[in-house]
């Protein structure tokens, strides 16, 4: 085979694989109407989206250097997806002034507090949450231990004195807590947890979630056909526990703050299912670029804090502190 018809061949490469790569990333855009339990393949794709963004963009480069019309397809497949672009990153936008009747909601993944024994990582957080002025708090694997007892964490956060601890979540809160209802999932540890909060003169009714665990660590050291097969029963769980959670969110009879771990990007049927008519804190009033997972190259966005479009997003932000392999999220809200 001669030069020229090498060349030729791998030009015909190239096109194909940009309409595949293309293809791929426009299905992403439907992947988060996809039931993983109906369409598993699609919870795949979904998952897939950042990466496939990121070819995408090296194909622009590709082409552009080789000026060729080509370039608009992975242009085109960018720009359909531009709904997920804008849930991990937000240009700078002037937002509302706090005013009125607020709320300061942080949410994190705490990761047992590193396993540590002395109380040193509460405290730490405890100082954070005080600096921060936060008013209601919301945890996911919150775990006691016998050196450091539940009795010795509620004295740490005694500042806040309404108190909600379930199984592997808990909520701290400066208002009255009125009502409170634990959710458990079939066939896992993970949860979820409503509280109704009395703010002065408005109840919200606040959900705190940890959606089933990715078990990615866990699976390292399995076969690749083992680990597809953890991910898709994982992304079949989740979705079978954001229905129940979207049930009870549309069926509430006060407005809905939610926030949680829900081991899924936004891109995922999880997080479709879970926003439903809530707004995105981060798209209402985030800057910049968001991830809230510290691990594989700070590239994940899983945790979250929606609210009911009654309420006003404030302010949004994460920061990275090594509390845990997870960002702490804060939102001010105006009621």
């Amino acid at each position: 085979m001669g030069r020229l018809a090498v060349f030729k061949l791998m030009y015909l490469i190239s096109i194909l694989g940009t309409f595949t790569i293309a293809v791929l990333t426009i299905l992403g855009l439907v992947a988060s109407h996809a039931d993983p339990n109906s369409h598993p393949g699609m919870a795949f794709i979904g998952l897939a989206l950042p990466a496939l963004l990121i070819i995408n963009v090296i194909l622009i480069i590709y082409w552009t250097i080789r000026w060729r019309r080509w370039v608009w397809v992975p242009v085109i497949a960018i720009l359909c997806n531009f709904n997920y672009i804008s849930s991990v990153y937000q240009f700078s936008f002037s937002t509302p002034q706090s005013t009125g009747n607020t709320v300061k909601v942080l949410t994190c993944n705490i990761h047992n507090f590193n396993d540590e024994i002395t109380g040193y990582t509460a405290k730490e957080i405890e100082r954070y949450m005080q600096d921060k002025q936060i008013d209601i708090i919301c945890f996911q694997e919150f775990a006691a231990n016998e050196d450091f007892t539940l009795d010795s964490l509620s004295n740490v956060f005694k500042k806040y004195p309404y108190q909600e601890v379930r199984s592997q979540l808990a909520v701290y809160s400066r208002y009255p807590i009125e009502k409170s209802l634990f959710i458990p999932f079939d066939n896992t540890n993970n949860c979820g947890l409503w509280t109704d909060i009395r703010i002065k003169d408005k109840t919200i009714r606040l959900f705190n979630v940890h959606m089933q665990t990715t078990n990615v660590n866990q699976t390292r050291n399995l076969s690749t056909k083992r680990k597809l097969k953890t991910l898709a029963n994982n992304f079949k769980m989740r979705a079978k526990q954001s229905n129940l959670i979207s049930y009870m969110i549309r069926t509430s009879p006060y407005p809905v703050i939610l926030c949680g771990d829900f081991n899924d990007i936004p891109s995922s049927y999880t997080y479709r299912q879970l926003k439903g008519n809530l707004e995105d804190g981060f798209k209402t009033s985030g800057s910049g670029y968001e991830y809230t997972f510290r691990n594989i190259y700070s590239f994940l966005r899983i945790d979250y804090i929606f609210y009911d479009p009654s309420m006003t997003g404030i302010n949004y932000y994460s920061h990275s502190i090594d509390w845990s392999d997870h960002n702490p999220v804060i939102m001010e809200l105006g009621l």
